[in-house]
C-alpha cells in the first residue's frame, strides 16, 4: 500500500520542479514546488500545496499499476546535459526506496509524471478537443486531441495535410506543459458567436472541447475569429510546440 512519494526532475537550463504526495487517512495531500534553474526569477517559480479533489481511491490504483516496486534503482544514459529525476517512493510498512534516473527511464515514465501533476489540479485535463475548417460545406482541416491513460493522443483529416501527418499519433513530450500552455491560450474565454462580413468564399471553423468532469462546450465562427485563433491552430500539433519551442 502507497505511503508516501517525493518525485522532482531537472531539465538542463530551463527549471526544475517537485511534488510530494502522501496519504492521510482517506485523503491525500500534495505540495509542489517550482524553481528557475539557472535563472533566478524565472516565471512559474513558487509552491502550493494543498488536499486532491478527485477521486483518491482510484488514483492510488492507477499509481500502483505502474509497478513501482519492480522498476530499476537507476536509469542511465550517459550524456552532459539533459533531463534528469529522482524518485522516493514508500510503502506501508517498507523502506523508502530511492530511484533515480538520467535520460532514461521506464516505459511508463510519461504517463507516470502526468498523473503525479494532475493531483495538484494545476491544470484540468481535456478529455478530448476537435477543431473543424471548412469551406463551401467542405471539409479543409480537422484537428483532434484526446487524453486516454495520461498520454496524448492526436490526428488530423482533410486536404490541407501532407499524407504523412494523417493517422493517429501519440505525443513524446511533456503532456503537463503542452496542456498547460495550450490552455492559457483562453480558448474557454472566447464566448460570442464570430461572424465576419458574407464572403462567396471563406472559412467557417467549428472548436468542441470537454473538460474532465465538465459539459462539452462548442464555439464556431464564419469568416472571423478571435485575435489569437491563428496561434490557437498552430498549437493544436503538439509537434509545432515542441519543435519550435512557442510553448515552453
Amino acid at each position: 500500500m502507497f505511503e508516501y512519494l517525493v518525485f522532482n526532475e531537472t531539465q538542463t537550463f530551463t527549471r526544475d520542479r517537485e511534488i510530494r504526495i502522501e496519504v492521510d487517512g482517506d485523503r491525500l495531500r500534495y505540495r509542489l514546488e517550482e524553481n528557475g534553474l539557472y535563472i533566478p526569477g524565472l516565471p512559474g517559480s513558487g509552491s502550493r500545496s494543498g488536499i486532491y479533489t478527485g477521486d483518491s481511491v482510484a488514483f492510488i490504483r492507477r499509481l500502483e499499476s505502474f509497478g513501482i516496486p519492480n522498476w530499476k534503482d537507476e536509469y542511465y544514459i550517459p550524456a552532459c546535459d539533459g533531463y534528469g529525476w529522482e524518485l522516493r517512493y514508500k510503502e506501508v510498512g517498507k523502506r523508502c526506496r530511492r530511484i533515480t534516473g538520467s535520460n532514461d527511464s521506464p516505459d511508463c515514465y510519461g504517463a507516470f509524471v502526468n498523473l503525479l501533476f494532475s493531483v495538484s489540479k494545476e491544470v484540468d485535463m481535456i478529455d478530448y478537443l476537435r477543431y473543424t475548417e471548412s469551406e463551401k460545406g467542405v471539409l479543409y482541416r480537422k484537428y483532434e486531441l484526446r487524453i486516454r491513460d495520461g498520454k496524448l493522443e492526436y490526428k488530423f483529416s482533410g486536404p490541407y495535410f501532407n499524407d504523412e501527418e494523417l493517422g493517429e499519433h501519440v505525443f513524446e513530450g511533456d503532456v503537463y506543459t503542452y496542456l498547460k500552455e495550450l490552455i492559457q491560450l483562453g480558448f474557454m474565454e472566447w464566448k460570442k458567436p464570430f461572424v465576419g462580413i458574407p464572403m462567396l468564399d471563406g472559412i467557417d471553423w467549428i472548436l468542441e472541447y470537454r473538460f474532465s468532469g465538465e459539459p462539452a462546450k462548442m464555439i464556431g465562427g464564419s469568416n472571423e475569429g478571435p485575435a489569437n485563433i491563428q496561434e490557437f491552430v498552430f498549437a493544436l500539433n503538439p509537434e509545432n510546440a515542441r519543435d519550435t519551442h512557442v510553448m515552453v
